[in-house]
């Protein structure tokens, strides 16, 4: 009978062993699932942020400038007039959205507020996103002699 238990004894693990290699891969799981929480966290942050939003932004609005002479400059409401019809226009935040009116078609989308500033002959332009993300800039515009 002695012979029977310490055959099984060598073939089988220890209760030991077991515990040693469950040890081991709580570990192994663990880090695991540290790094799914890591790069969970990091892609989340690369699609909410609004930075590259911003600078397309700031570059179409700059562009749209060339074509109008600033007339006025409000906390929130930019009075164009354009150089080639006179027709007067407004950028304005309505509805989460920024755009020019008369019109439809967004300039930027997802905005809580925006504030703009005429300093001499630049618009300081300061967008909040509904993110809470801030940017704020500055476009040389023509202004209305």
């Amino acid at each position: 009978m002695s012979k029977f238990k310490t055959s099984t004894f060598k073939k089988g693990f220890t209760l030991l062993e077991v515990i040693i290699s469950l040890f081991v891969l709580s570990l192994f799981m663990h880090s695991l699932m540290t790094i799914y929480n890591s790069y969970n966290t990091i892609e989340t942050e690369i699609r909410t942020d609004r930075s590259a939003d911003f600078l397309h932004f700031m570059t179409l609005l700059e562009l749209e400038l060339e074509k109008y002479t600033v007339t006025g400059v409000d906390s929130n409401i930019i009075r164009i007039q354009s150089t080639e019809t006179n027709r007067s226009s407004r950028i304005i935040n309505q509805n989460n959205k920024i755009y020019i009116a008369p019109g439809h078609q967004p300039l930027l989308y997802d905005v809580y507020a925006w504030q703009v500033f005429q300093v001499a002959n630049k618009v300081s332009v300061t967008v909040t996103f509904n993110n809470g993300q801030v940017f704020s800039g500055f476009i040389s515009v023509k202004l209305n002699s």
